[in-house]
Order: structure tokens, then C-alpha cells, then sequence
């Protein structure tokens, strides 16, 4: 505790500042001898208490209080004097001294001194401590009550139910862009609203006034410059003596709000569009129980679940699911709850579909539950398998072709290389073999591919008349020919001609000696026959595969290209045993457009 002593003896002055210090420890003395000398040393530093005598140099401790007193009225100031009346006492306590002690002779009086200086200064810093809090706390609630109305962009209003007069708070005036401090009237106020929101707020107001029930309602009002804002109104009545003698209330600015709102509905709206429609599959969302909150989708038409059987259910609860697919669902949907990303196929109903997951969080990045969305890739996965068996096809018959063609021209190759370094023309026949041998081969593989489209071609085409024209232009000296039929089909001409020649050229190839090759007529298509050997039933299967020739000289492609012209036509194409034992390819599903 700093004091300031001041005596106008400074022998003395000095004397009470070192008895003063011995006394208290926490006592820190400063000495002054005028006045003057003290309010100087007095604004120059922290003073905590100013001890004075009475008589001082040209003044007295009581007007050195007067001085203090005009700076500082709530520093401690004890007057000390050591002669004094009753005079000097009032005028003191009218000057506003804190204390009055006088001093003994001998000095003895220091340790009542000190403690009056310890008890006065405490007692000041309590007194500001409290004023300090109380200053605190009332500015505190200001900052509080200003900060929240501007933050929330609320403003406080009250209604006097008698004579309607208006009261509002700050934040209110700025709401409504009002200059005056003066509130508006009951009536001004209401004009600030647009029709028909006026009305309604009015009518609340008056509700609230008659029958004391407080109030809720959005209304707009229309700010300088054309803006329109959305207002929040709330109303509470108070009730005195069974008598509602106000009405209090509050007015936020709930602007931002309203937008955010229009624009959840329409997202939510774009949503569920979305969802409804989303095709071959459904949009699944659960909360964190595992249970479905919505689902909706454009594929539930092909299973007999629907989407209100989903709805509300967990898993377990849901009768169509199986056990498997249950707990295949389950799996997944408490992954999805736990923060994961999950993608698993699952069968259902006899369908395979495929689930996507993903969690759906929260502003504060929690799982607030999850969905899924299950596509119906049944049809896909058959394509792919599809797919994945033409490739192997494709690939076996690259083998064959690559295996094929490599044998002749290797034999070309060799017979070649023989002639030209013995000069023997007689090996030139072998390579000519070989060479013709490759352009089967080479045909063959172009009328494949070419085969394998769907028929554009398609005409009424007399099947007797081509059949009787492929067998005259077919090398087929061992072969006879009977045409059974009269029917017209409708048909790709050069196709059905590629047919007919395979076929000739099968029968001729794989059997020694003569044959007689017959085309008739079924009742949906029609049939070519021979009379050779025929072909094993366990092997019929088999011989409209690549590469599958029983004949030294074949290519392994004429039956496959049979077989792609068929198909090419959408027709039906079968091996059978003919009626001599030969082979029998019939030919149905066959578009006859005449028997005659």
C-alpha cells in the first residue's frame, strides 16, 4: 500500500514514515511538505492513501483535502493533526475526509495509524472491486443483450395494452430502417407490412391483447429499395390482476432462413424427383437404427417388394428378404453407419442387383444415417456373360485360323524353297495346292464374318430354283440332285445361295463315293439331306464349331458359316439322321411365303 505522508515539519514527516513502515511491512511511505508538494506527488503516482497534518506551509490539511477531493473522491485521505478542535474535526468530515485521528506527543498513537490506514485503503479497494463488478456485469449485459440482437437480428418490443403505446429496442429501429428514437404507433408499425401478412399480425396483436394468448406468425415487409424481408413475430402477454396490461414480444429477421427453407423443399423436391425415377433400381436412406426412413425408385416393378414394404422396417423386419440377402443388407448397412463406402452385388427375387452405399453426415461431419441405391444388373450380367463366351469363341477361333492357315503356307514355304534350289517344277503343283488351300481358308473366314450380321436383304425367293443353281455352279461330280420342294421363303438371296453350296460341299467332302443330296419342304422352313455316312449323334453338337472337320481337305468354317446364316435369318437350325442313314440339316422358324 502506497501512502503519502504530508507534514509541514519534515524531521517529523520523516519520523511517521519509517514508524509507519515498521509498523505495517506492506506500507510503502512517500513524504511531501507543502500542499502543493502533495497534490503534485499525488498525481505523479498510485497513490493508495494521503495521511496529513493540519498545519501546513501557506495552507492546511483540510484544504489540501478540498484540493483532493476535487481530483479524487474516493482516494483515502486521513487527517493526522497534532492539535485540533472540534471545529477542524467538521470541517474535515464536511470536506470528505475518510478518517480523523489525532496524533499523540510521543508518537505512540503510529500502530492505531497504520491500522486505520490498512482499514480505510481495504475498504476502498473492496468499494471499487464491487463498483468494478456491478460496472462489469452491467456492461456485460449490454455488450450480451447487443451482440445477440444484432447476431440473431432480433429486436425486443412492448405493447401497453391501455394506450397502445409502442416501446422497442435498438436492434428494432435498425430492422425496420427508423431514424427517430421515438417507437412508431401501433398503426405505423402495422403499415410497415405487406398484404395480406398486416392483417394477420394484427389480428395476433388483438388475440393476444383480449384473450392473453401469446403468438407466433411470419409476415413480410417491404425495405427501402423494394427489398422484401421475412420477419419472425412472437407475442407473450402479461397479465396483472387477471388483466392483460401488455403485450412483449420479439421481431427477428428470419430472411435467410425462409430462403434456406424454399431451397431444402426444392432440393428435396429435385430429390425425390430424382429417386422416383430412378431407373432399373431404388434409392434407399436409413437412420442409424438400420431402418428405412424412404425408398423409392423406378425399378421396383420388376420384383413383387414394393416401397411401402420397406418403409418404416429394418432389415430384419422386412418378410420378402431371405436370410442371406438380410444379413448381406445388414453387413453392409452397419458398414455404411460406421463411416464406410460399400459396393457388393446381392441377389433378390431371382434378380442380382448391384448396392452402393456411402454415409450421410451431419454439419458437424457425424453419421447421421446412410443410403444406398440398388441397381438391377440381371440383364447386364447376362450381356457380360454373353459377352465373355463370344470372346472365348472369338479367341478359339483365332487359334483355329492362326493353326489353319500357318500348316499350307508353311508347306508352300518349304515346296518353294525345294524348287528353287533344285529347279524341279514339279513341287510348284504342291505349292499351288497349298496356296488354293489358303484361300479356302481365307474365303472361308470372310463369309464367316460377313455372315454374322442380321439378313438386310430379305425377299420372296424360290428355294427350288436356287437349289437347282447352287448345284450347277458347285464342284460336285459325285453328287446328285432331287428338289422335294416348291416353297418360296423370304431370304437373303446370296445368303441362302452360301448356304446351299456349303452344305453341297459338306456332303461331297466328308463321304467317298456317290451321294444324292435332296432339298424338301416342312411345314415352317425347309431341309437338305444326303445319303452318306451321316454323323455320330455325339458329335453333332459339335460340327458347327470352328475348326471341326472330319475331312483331310476341309477348312473346319463351312458348317459355322451354316450356322451364322441361320442365325443371320433368325432361323432354327438342327442335325439330324436322314432317312438313309445320311446327314438331315433342317431349317424351321423359316418365314414361307408359299408352298407352290
Amino acid at each position: 500500500m502506497h501512502v503519502l505522508r504530508v507534514d509541514g515539519d519534515p524531521d517529523a514527516a520523516e519520523r511517521s514514515a519509517d514508524r509507519l513502515e515498521r509498523e505495517r511491512d506492506r506500507l510503502t511511505v512517500t513524504t511531501a511538505t507543502t500542499a502543493s508538494e502533495g497534490a503534485s506527488r499525488l498525481a505523479d503516482g498510485d497513490v493508495d492513501c494521503v495521511v496529513s497534518g493540519y498545519e501546513l506551509p501557506a495552507s492546511t490539511g483540510v484544504e489540501l483535502l478540498e484540493s483532493v477531493r476535487a481530483d479524487d473522491p474516493d482516494v483515502p485521505f486521513i487527517l493526522h493533526a497534532r492539535r485540533g478542535s472540534e471545529a477542524v474535526a467538521s470541517d474535515a468530515v464536511s470536506a470528505g475526509v475518510t478518517d480523523y485521528l489525532r496524533a499523540a506527543p510521543d508518537g505512540r498513537r503510529h500502530s492505531a495509524l497504520a491500522d486505520r490506514i490498512v482499514d480505510a485503503v481495504q475498504s476502498r479497494r473492496a468499494d471499487a472491486r464491487d463498483r468494478d463488478e456491478r460496472s462489469r456485469e452491467l456492461e456485460r449485459a449490454k455488450r450480451l443483450l447487443a451482440q445477440t440482437e444484432r447476431i440473431a437480428d432480433v429486436g425486443g418490443w412492448e405493447l401497453d395494452a391501455d394506450t397502445e403505446a409502442l416501446y422497442w429496442t435498438d436492434h428494432l429501429f435498425e430492422i425496420f430502417e427508423v431514424d427517430d428514437d421515438r417507437p412508431p404507433t401501433l398503426a405505423e408499425a402495422l403499415d410497415a407490412y405487406l398484404d395480406p401478412d398486416r392483417e394477420d399480425v394484427a389480428a395476433a396483436i388483438e388475440t393476444a391483447r383480449d384473450a392473453a394468448e401469446p403468438f407466433g406468425l411470419d409476415a413480410r415487409f417491404e425495405r427501402t429499395g423494394g427489398e422484401v424481408r421475412w420477419l419472425q413475430i412472437r407475442g407473450e402477454p402479461v397479465v396483472e390482476d387477471d388483466v392483460v396490461a401488455a403485450v412483449r414480444g420479439a421481431v427477428q429477421d428470419v430472411t435467410d432462413r425462409k430462403e434456406r427453407e424454399a431451397e431444402l423443399e426444392r432440393a428435396e423436391a429435385r430429390f425425390r424427383a430424382l429417386a422416383e425415377q430412378f431407373p432399373n433400381g431404388g434409392v434407399h436412406y436409413f437412420d442409424r437404427d438400420l431402418r428405412y426412413r424412404y425408398v423409392a425408385g423406378g425399378g421396383f416393378d420388376a420384383i413383387e417388394t414394393s416401397p411401402e414394404d420397406l418403409e418404416g422396417r429394418t432389415v430384419d423386419e422386412v418378410e420378402p428378404y431371405p436370410a442371406e440377402t438380410a444379413a448381406d443388407l445388414e453387413s453392409v448397412m452397419t458398414d455404411t453407419i460406421e463411416g464406410a463406402r460399400r459396393c457388393e452385388t446381392l441377389r433378390f427375387e431371382g434378380e442380382a442387383f448391384e448396392v452402393r452405399s456411402a454415409p450421410f453426415r451431419g454439419p458437424d461431419g457425424d453419421v447421421l444415417g446412410g443410403f444406398f441405391i440398388a441397381h438391377n444388373v440381371t440383364e447386364r450380367r447376362r450381356r457380360e456373360t454373353d459377352l465373355e463366351r463370344k470372346n472365348e469363341r472369338l479367341e478359339r477361333f483365332a487359334r483355329v485360323v492362326s493353326h489353319d492357315l500357318r500348316n499350307p503356307l508353311s508347306v508352300a514355304q518349304g515346296q518353294l524353297r525345294l524348287a528353287m534350289e533344285s529347279g524341279r517344277t514339279d513341287r510348284l503343283e504342291k505349292v499351288a495346292d497349298a496356296l488354293d488351300r489358303s484361300q479356302s481358308l481365307i474365303d472361308d473366314v470372310l463369309a464367316l464374318a460377313r455372315s454374322g450380321a442380321a439378313a438386310t436383304d430379305e425377299e420372296p425367293v424360290a428355294v427350288d430354283a436356287v437349289a437347282q443353281r447352287c448345284y450347277e455352279t458347285v464342284d460336285t461330280p459325285s453328287a446328285a440332285l432331287d428338289v422335294e420342294t416348291e416353297q418360296t421363303v423370304r431370304a437373303d438371296r446370296n445368303r441362302l445361295r452360301r448356304l446351299l453350296e456349303n452344305l453341297y460341299r459338306n456332303a461331297v467332302e466328308h463321304n467317298d463315293g456317290e451321294v444324292t443330296l435332296t432339298v424338301g419342304a416342312l411345314p415352317d422352313g425347309f431341309y437338305v439331306e444326303d445319303t452318306g455316312s451321316g454323323v455320330p449323334e455325339d458329335e453333332r453338337e459339335s460340327v458347327f464349331e470352328v475348326g471341326h472337320s472330319s475331312s483331310a481337305g476341309g477348312t473346319g468354317f463351312g458348317l459355322k458359316i451354316v450356322d451364322r446364316i441361320a442365325d443371320g435369318h433368325d432361323w432354327d437350325v438342327s442335325l439330324t439322321e436322314g432317312s438313309e442313314g445320311g446327314a438331315r440339316f433342317e431349317f424351321t422358324d423359316v418365314d414361307v411365303v408359299s408352298t407352290e
